[in-house]
């Protein structure tokens, strides 16, 4: 398809492109454009916001091509990524003063419908890379369109606003994908690069009253990764693309490379001539140099008491960890204790963990036999297909699968951090997430973890759906257990009681929804921090022992591993403190179901001892804040989140991998691709 737009063509293009791949009508778009100079200009120069700006038409040369997938699509296929588009969109002004005279007011619609539709705050937008005409009337109508939708204020960061046109030259057609492709590798290398040749502003253009600077000389990228492309027509054909991004988790770029040595001056050395090595070997000369030398690094070296360890999703994220020293040598004083903690229902979202899936096939064989167990439990859906499934069609919320699906999400984990080498001496779950820790501690096998997970989605939901005049709600309280007790005490309204201790100034408060409500005016009354819940079931109440004997009968016998003592130990939020594996039968599993969750005395059981490290397999925030409320008191309790809450995991998994990798023995580390090779050179 070839689109003429004038010098919007290429990012008419594109936006035809990503509306082809929003609407299902393509699976992958090429996009390009090309111009060539059979007339070249006398000046030969353009001078975006520039006094000097008068013509506009310093033309360049050049040809540029984008290939554009859907995000999940190039996560599942392994894709480099190099930019995210958010939304795009295209306008047209109609009438004008002239055929070439831009239209300022058409351009600020575009930018404001274009954030609106995509729900972005263009306050979040660091840069813009303007079309930047180089024309006397063009830059200052360009410029105060950005300044109008953009706004900043005296007291903000001020917009950066770029012109590729001043450093190749005018492309016309291919202009705005050359923008495009400027932003990615600017947001890439966190690097921004000047107009060239830039002398002083366009005295028209208020600069200091909108807040907006030219980039004179190479400066850093701003903190905020977002970026807009702004581009326009002779005949002022309009096209804008929004929320240009490269903070993204793409998990076949992320990689953990790994050092020792017996001393600090020697590791200090290695680390000195790797960032050599890596300098002199171009990605286009050695693209699989990144995953040769994490697998070589990572998995054919000793392990000597100095080490250091980062993660880096690019050759120049790596170079410039190297170069910036970005990690200080630590030496490990021996194999700490790990301890793994596991968080309950409540904390899942669609599509969680599906790029683990796609990129380790450790952790794609457990989903996969979670999903066959379930569906010999009888599940009538399927774990793998729910789990893929976008925010606005996710049954993810139901108890019916979310009680599952985050049970195998964590039991995957526990076996893809067990293929990498690390295993936990101490482990605990909140609620229902006592059943992957029970797997983790290698109590239950893993058919009777996900009956387990299965049989209490089954009951929450009949609990809702069944019970119509059971009327029930939870509320989180930001107090002590006896101020929140003391708070249902003097309500008088039906029955409530503390369903969860998170933490010493954290309750969970579950049972009649009256009640709940009268518990939410004395709380804000007495002016103590409190949040309802939206939740169908309230879990671990009175409530629950309606559907407790149906659990039960559901579930049979459990038997679970009593040699399991000798793996590691099990500290029980139900119990809370250490119990006996033998103790974990179908009666625990029950209580579990219908009794108080008292994690934070369990959480203090465990550090007790000293944990070097502790690894969150938890899917939530949450459980991360409430481990923090409850230890400090203890001075060697590391904390380490693995899958952060509603977020690509994993390079935030990765990174919590290469701090383990310095304070313990775990070198079997993450090598994704398959065809690393040793790097002999080292």
């Amino acid at each position: 398809m070839t689109i003429d737009t004038a010098c919007s063509s290429s990012l008419s293009a594109l936006h035809t492109a990503f509306q082809s791949l929003q609407t299902g009508e393509s699976s992958v778009a090429i996009v390009g454009g090309s111009h060539l100079n059979l007339r070249p200009e006398t000046s030969g120069s353009s001078y975006a916001f520039d006094e000097r700006a008068t013509s506009g038409f310093g033309r360049g040369e050049g040809t540029v091509c984008v290939v554009l997938k859907l995000l999940d699509a190039a996560l599942k296929a392994g894709d480099p990524i190099r930019a995210i588009i958010r939304n795009s969109g295209v306008n047209q002004d109609g009438k004008t003063a002239g055929v070439t005279m831009p239209n300022g007011s058409a351009q600020a619609a575009l930018m404001r419908s274009v954030y609106a539709s995509a729900g972005l705050n263009p306050l979040e937008t660091g840069y813009v890379e303007a079309h930047g005409t180089g024309t006397a009337t063009g830059d200052p109508i360009e410029a105060t369109a950005l300044g109008e939708v953009f706004q900043r204020g005296p007291h903000q960061e001020p917009l950066i606003l770029g012109s590729l046109k001043s450093n190749i030259g005018y492309l016309e057609g291919a202009s705005g994908v050359a923008s495009v492709l400027k932003c990615a590798l600017m947001l890439e290398r966190r690097f921004i690069p000047p107009n060239y040749d830039f002398q002083n502003p366009n005295s028209k253009i208020p600069f200091k009253k909108w807040n907006m600077k030219h980039v004179i000389m190479e400066e850093t990228a701003p903190t905020n990764p977002h970026a807009s492309v702004n581009g326009h027509s002779l005949s002022n054909g309009h096209a804008h693309q929004n929320g240009l991004d490269f903070e993204v988790d793409t998990p076949l770029q992320q990689r953990v490379y790994v050092f020792s040595a017996n001393d600090r001056g020697s590791l200090e050395k290695q680390l000195s001539k790797i960032t050599v090595y890596v300098k002199e070997r171009p990605t286009f000369l050695y693209p699989a140099l990144l995953d040769s030398l994490a697998f070589t690094l990572g998995q054919r070296r000793s392990i000597l008491p100095w080490k250091a360890a980062f993660s880096a999703p690019t050759p120049d994220a790596l170079f410039q960890n190297l170069a910036d020293q970005a990690v200080i040598p630590t030496k490990s004083g021996g194999q700490p204790k790990i301890g793994f903690v596991f968080t309950g229902q409540g904390s899942q979202w669609a599509t969680m963990g599906m790029e683990l899936f796609y990129t380790y096939p450790v952790y794609a064989l457990a989903i996969r036999k979670a999903d066959n167990a379930l569906l010999d439990l009888g599940a009538s859906w399927s774990l793998i297909l729910e789990m893929e499934k976008p925010k606005e069609t996710s049954n993810i919320d139901r108890p019916y699968i979310s009680q599952p699906a985050c049970t195998a999400l964590q039991i995957a984990l526990v076996d893809l951090l067990r293929s990498w080498g690390i295993t936990p001496h101490s482990i605990f779950g909140h609620s229902s997430g006592e059943i992957a820790a029970a797997y983790s501690a290698g109590i239950l096998d893993f058919e009777s973890c996900m009956a387990l997970a299965y049989w209490r989605g089954v009951v929450s939901t009949t609990l809702s759906e069944d019970f119509k005049y059971v009327r029930g709600g939870m509320i989180a309280v930001g107090a002590s257990q006896e101020m929140t007790q003391a708070l249902i005490d003097d309500c008088a309204r039906a029955k409530v009681v503390i369903a969860c201790i998170n933490s010493p100034f954290s309750m969970t408060v579950s049972g009649d929804e009256a009640a709940i409500s009268e518990i939410q005016h004395l709380a804000d009354k007495r002016q103590v921090w409190n949040r309802r819940l939206k939740i169908d079931v309230t879990y671990h109440s009175h409530h629950m022992v309606h559907v407790a004997d149906k659990y039960r009968s559901l579930l049979g016998d459990v038997h679970p591993n009593s040699k399991a003592w000798h793996n590691s130990e099990f500290f029980s939020s139900l119990r809370g403190g250490l119990i006996d594996p033998s103790s974990l039968d179908t009666s625990y599993w029950v209580e579990n179901l219908t009794s108080r969750v008292r994690f934070a005395e369990a959480l203090q059981s465990l550090c007790e001892p000293g944990m070097g490290v502790d690894q969150k397999t938890s899917i939530s925030s949450l459980r991360l804040g409430l481990t923090q409320h409850c230890r400090v008191q203890f001075d060697r309790c590391c904390k380490y989140q693995g899958i952060p809450h509603k977020r690509l995991i994993t390079m935030p998994l990765l990174c919590a991998m290469k701090t383990a990798s310095q304070l313990c023995s775990v070198w079997q580390l993450v090598c994704s691709c398959k065809d690393a090779v040793r790097t002999w050179e080292l």
